[in-house]
């Protein structure tokens, strides 16, 4: 009986080894980098199409969003954990405007936004960053403008300072030509 456990030891070690040989090539696989579609939206210029590529996983370290307006690149952003589609708004006159959320990780600033404005396959606008940090503002689209209403972003944990007021809201407009203006409140007199 003794010898027969004995002779069982090669079979069970090479298949230990095996197996774990598999698996690190599956680990290794699937660390490779992912592309997927992520998200897109028709609009008058063609499909707006959001794909990521980079290392799975939620770490935003290695990844790239590309932001692809009838296949031709408009914008990439690097090393961010994700870009979405937040937004989209058809406005014949103006064009159609997409809002884009981009997450920046973490919670110092978890996110900023753009707004792409498309007119045609040939002739569109995509703003700067902006925002307050807050994740989830309203956003209007009114006649020849859309505005974005940010909430007033703040740490959870600033509440618990001594003295510490919430911050007003913040108003964003973006009329045309890729320029977003913040409205800032009338001074107190």
């Amino acid at each position: 009986m003794r010898n027969r456990i004995h002779s069982l030891y090669p079979v069970v070690i090479s298949t230990f080894v095996a197996l774990t040989a598999v698996l690190c090539v599956r680990v290794a696989l699937s660390r490779q980098n992912a592309v997927g579609n992520i998200q897109s939206v028709s609009t008058v210029g063609g499909v707006l199409t959001i794909t990521q590529s980079g290392p799975t996983g939620l770490a935003a370290d290695g990844q790239l969003y590309t932001v692809r307006l009838g296949g031709k690149i408009i914008a990439t952003h690097k090393d961010v954990a994700s870009v979405r589609l937040y937004s989209y708004n058809a406005r014949y006159g103006m064009g159609d405007t997409v809002v884009l959320g981009v997450a920046m990780g973490g919670n110092a600033c978890p996110a900023v936004f753009r707004v792409v404005h498309i007119k045609s396959a040939t002739k569109y606008y995509i703003t700067e960053e902006f925002g307050d940090c807050s994740e989830e503002p309203t956003v209007r689209a009114e006649r020849e403008r859309l505005q974005m209403v940010f909430p007033g972003y703040y740490r959870l944990s600033q509440l618990q300072e001594p003295g510490f007021r919430k911050p007003s809201p913040t108003t964003f407009v973006y009329r045309d030509s890729g320029k977003i203006t913040e409205l800032r409140p009338a001074k107190k007199k």
